[in-house]
């Protein structure tokens, strides 16, 4: 039996190295061999959450949560991660309700486990999602959060308290205050060879950079940033990031270059369960359209990513 443990435990190993470098599929079918061979219980449902990480598609990785949810038993620990991870699916693929009530419980389990990291990360997504739904006290969650993380030794990058603050930040048009926080993920994630996390602190940037007025340098930032999640991000997380690419070059107006792009992956994000990246795509084509002067095209694109803003209750963009 403990051969057999140690098998398994060097297998996620694997896996986990094979994700962070960028080769999901090789990742996820490690993790596939390991969840067909376990019976159900928190075990395999470590494995199936980190299956949820390597999956093509938003709502598949929230079903594996939910799955994994239903396996966790009474591991606080485990279910706090699974409630996290579903949050940061359903933000995308459902609703900012539903991603709340998945970061509550990912606080409030994080809370019995007495986990400052995972405190500290359950309080930063919580208070991003609040933020995203028009929320008041969104920022003043990530601040504590960020005030936990400074007091700890490590941390994953992904969705580290300080980048979220700067991504929120960001989306309040606080760009100055934004800056310094995203710009250190990009570090962090260089001195770790985190290339997926390097192509979205780049990605990132450019949106940064972009809304400041800075186009070259967010032409540099996005073509850099989507070279690199086309190469080592999950399908799941590259429709949002690629398209930045061509957010900018369409404000650059180079509007050839960038239409295909952005229409190809309005294609793409219903079939990732990705409505974020719809609105997006559906957003900057109707800027594209209006750039050269036609209007009915517009309201036909945004007319739809208004209801799913609606929909989704996205009360920050």
């Amino acid at each position: 039996r403990d051969l057999a443990d140690d098998r398994r435990r060097r297998s996620r190993t694997a896996a986990g190295q094979h994700y962070a470098a960028g080769d999901q599929e090789r990742s996820l079918a490690i993790l596939r061999v390991l969840a067909e061979e376990l019976p159900d219980g928190p075990e395999r449902a470590h494995v199936l959450a980190d299956m949820s990480q390597s999956v093509p598609s938003q709502l598949e990785c929230l079903g594996l949560c939910r799955q994994a949810l239903d396996e966790a038993g009474a591991d606080a620990l485990l279910r706090s991660q699974l409630h996290f991870l579903a949050a940061a699916s359903a933000r995308r693929a459902t609703t900012i309700a539903e991603a709340v009530d998945h970061a509550r419980l990912a606080a409030r389990y994080a809370e019995e486990t007495e986990d400052h990291v995972e405190r500290a990360r359950a309080l930063a997504m919580l208070g991003h999602l609040e933020a995203m739904g028009g929320g008041d006290g969104g920022i003043a969650q990530l601040e504590a959060a960020v005030e936990i993380e400074s007091k700890l030794d490590t941390l994953p990058l992904h969705f580290r308290p300080s980048f979220l603050l700067g991504i929120t930040l960001l989306y309040f048009g606080q760009l100055d205050r934004a800056r310094p926080l995203v710009a250190a993920q990009l570090e962090r994630a260089n001195e770790r060879g985190d290339e997926v996390m390097h192509g979205v602190a780049l990605s990132t940037l450019a949106e940064l950079e972009l809304r400041a007025g800075n186009w070259s340098r967010a032409h540099r930032h996005a073509y850099e940033g989507a070279a690199l999640q086309e190469q080592a991000a999950p399908l799941q997380d590259q429709a949002h990031h690629v398209l930045r690419a061509a957010r900018v070059a369409a404000h650059m107006g180079r509007i050839a270059e960038a239409k295909p792009v952005a229409e190809r992956l309005l294609q793409l994000a219903p079939q990732h369960g990705d409505r974020m990246a719809e609105i997006s795509a559906r957003r900057d084509l109707g800027f594209m359209e209006l750039s050269v002067g036609r209007p009915a095209a517009v309201v036909d694109l945004l007319e739809p990513a208004v209801r799913l803003l609606v929909e989704m209750g996205v009360g920050l963009l």
